[in-house]
């Protein structure tokens, strides 16, 4: 390959793109998607609209494609969940473009997924809170199609992947908003069927940071509410997916928060907004994924948000 080749190539296997993608300001909700690239720091710049003021779905992307999908159109305001996944193209800015249907429409769930396949699971539907996952094929637009189920009902978890395995932990087991769970589970993205039990977080919480965020060893998971008796947390977790077991501290959040936003690189986690008790923050922050410690500041996002959903093209799964 010629030299300013070579040069390139490695310019954009540096060039992680990541989006932060709707979510609530406490008054209403937004339909803003802003970008950072991940191995830099600084504010979020605008990327597009989604079709909708949304929040509380996930996010799962390839190297090519980000897709959205389990938001609710009236997370402040009432329930109106949107049956419709939505994609952007990462290497443009721009509006999202429909993508089919979700197999069964529901929200506070969390996304992740490889370079072929995103999942979306657990979740909250009409009163019921749920247990189960549905896939779709990145490349391809259509319908999502039922996976399986895991091994507890729970909403607003936190997801993350492999390449090969989609692991989800914490959430609300029941709709009292004080059912913390600190379970977590996973499944074998190639395939489909039921769940199978990995360990558990340090803590039981809910409101996890929503995004995919992971190398392709370990797994993030950020921040929360314990319920009744408790309060926000900073606390970070790390799994290494490969295996199974309990959650490792990481350490923490510059601030004590909830329903914040993921994304990663292979080597950073990058976390965005969140629900602060009280306010809604606009910080971005960032961690090494290989090493243990406190997140540093990366810059702010464009709108001040909690409950959005974050993706990348460059994370652990790919």
């Amino acid at each position: 390959m010629p030299i300013l080749g070579t040069i390139a190539s490695s310019y954009m296997a540096l060039s992680t793109r990541g989006i932060f993608a709707g979510g609530g300001t406490g008054s209403e909700d937004v339909n803003t998607m802003d970008y950072i690239t991940v191995e830099t720091t600084g504010n979020a710049t605008d990327f597009g609209d989604m079709s909708y003021p949304t929040a509380s779905g996930g996010a799962a992307g390839s190297s090519t494609r980000g897709v959205l999908g389990g938001f609710n159109r009236g997370y402040v305001n009432g329930t109106d969940t949107q049956v419709q996944y939505e994609y952007v193209t990462f290497a443009t800015t721009g509006n999202v473009t429909s993508f089919g249907n979700m197999h069964s429409s529901k929200t506070e769930l969390a996304a992740c997924g490889n370079s072929t396949r995103g999942l979306w699971g657990l979740g909250y539907k009409g009163g019921a809170v749920l247990s189960t996952v549905e896939y779709i094929t990145i490349a391809t637009t259509g319908n999502g199609t039922n996976f399986g189920n895991l091994t507890q009902t729970r909403y607003q978890p936190g997801a993350c992947a492999s390449s090969t395995r989609a692991v989800w932990a914490a959430g609300n087991r029941d709709n009292s908003g004080t059912g913390q769970t600190s379970t977590i589970d996973y499944v074998t993205i190639a395939t489909t069927g039921s769940g199978t039990n990995f360990g558990n977080l340090t803590y039981s919480i809910w409101g996890a940071a929503n995004g995919h965020c992971s190398s392709s060893i370990r797994g993030i998971y950020a921040h929360g509410y314990t319920g009744t008796g408790g309060g926000y947390i900073s606390t970070i977790n790390y799994i290494t997916i490969a295996t199974t077991g309990n959650g490792t501290n990481f350490g923490n959040l510059s601030a004590s928060k909830k329903s914040g936003m993921s994304l990663s690189s292979s080597v950073r986690g990058v976390f965005g907004g969140g629900h602060l008790n009280p306010g809604v923050s606009n910080a971005i922050e960032y961690i090494t994924i290989a090493s243990e410690g406190n997140a540093t500041n990366f810059g702010d996002l464009s709108v001040t948000r909690f409950a959005g959903a974050g993706m990348s093209n460059g994370h652990g799964g790919l």
